[in-house]
């Protein structure tokens, strides 16, 4: 194995990794009557994790994803998986494929009946802190009243149902996590959040509310992030570009704009209908 494919696979683990350690603790997060009233469960198998939400029918709440390449190769884990997710998750739930697993993956998940949908997202890293004046007041969810001004952001942001907000105010106030609000005229405006561990973070959450769109909030609190994070590894994702998909293809710009390079795209296959 060259040192050029040692050093992507190495990478690509640690986007695994990062990832699937961000999202199970912020499910994790989550009060026990607002995981019953979301239907939201998750489970790490031996080569994958699996996220349900019924009340969020958004695929990044329903979908298998930091998949290990073994995965395509253990059909009784790969069968069970799928089960699970039928039977958990909202309808069009995804099985997210990284790129250089596609020719592995694809005729496992045909004989499945899944198919690559042609949309996906990609996967961002960043080893380098972000440097340059803050243009927005932004605070951290240590302060009093952050933490609220967090979840109503991101609950009103993302359309979730009003039912996340106890879930969104515990995760600010979790360990490891750092949750971030931009302030204009002294109202909450846009929102983020960094999940930040030993070997590196993971960055997410990235919320501006409609009349605060344009005006380079997300790119602030990008610059946040990696400055508070300083040395070390950073992943982030947002969906491939596309001419209907215009919110993402900002939030693709700034993350490129913020310093971080392409790594790879993940490709959704789901059930055909």
């Amino acid at each position: 194995m060259s040192n050029g494919t040692e050093e992507r696979t190495e990478r690509a683990n640690w986007i695994r990794e990062i990832e699937a350690r961000a999202w199970i603790d912020f499910v994790a997060a989550a009060p026990a009557p607002t995981r019953q009233e979301l239907g939201l469960s998750y489970i790490r198998s031996d080569h994958c994790v699996l996220l349900a939400c019924p009340r969020i029918p958004a695929v990044p709440f329903n979908r298998a994803f930091a998949i290990s390449p073994r995965w395509y190769r253990e059909a009784s884990e790969v069968n069970a998986n799928l089960q699970w997710l039928r039977q958990h998750a909202a309808a069009g739930w995804v099985v997210q494929v990284d790129e250089d697993d596609l020719e592995l993956a694809s005729p496992q998940l045909k004989k499945r009946n899944l198919y690559d949908t042609s949309r996906g997202w990609m996967k961002f890293l960043s080893t380098t802190p972000s440097t340059g004046p803050m243009i927005f007041e932004i605070r951290r969810s240590e302060e009093d009243g952050v933490d609220l001004d967090f979840s109503q952001i991101v609950q009103q942001g993302m359309g979730f149902p009003p039912e996340v907000r106890p879930w969104l105010m515990a995760l600010a106030a979790r360990q490891g996590w750092h949750c971030y609000v931009i302030y204009k005229d002294g109202r909450p405006a846009a929102a983020a959040a960094m999940f930040r561990q030993a070997t590196g973070a993971w960055l997410g959450i990235d919320v501006t509310l409609p009349p605060y769109r344009g005006l380079g909030m997300q790119a602030a609190l990008i610059q946040k992030r990696l400055s508070d994070l300083g040395p070390g590894r950073a992943m982030a994702e947002t969906g491939l570009p596309a001419a209907t998909h215009q919110a993402a293809d900002a939030s693709y710009r700034n993350y490129q704009r913020g310093g971080f390079i392409e790594a790879y795209p993940s490709i959704n296959f789901a059930a055909s209908r």
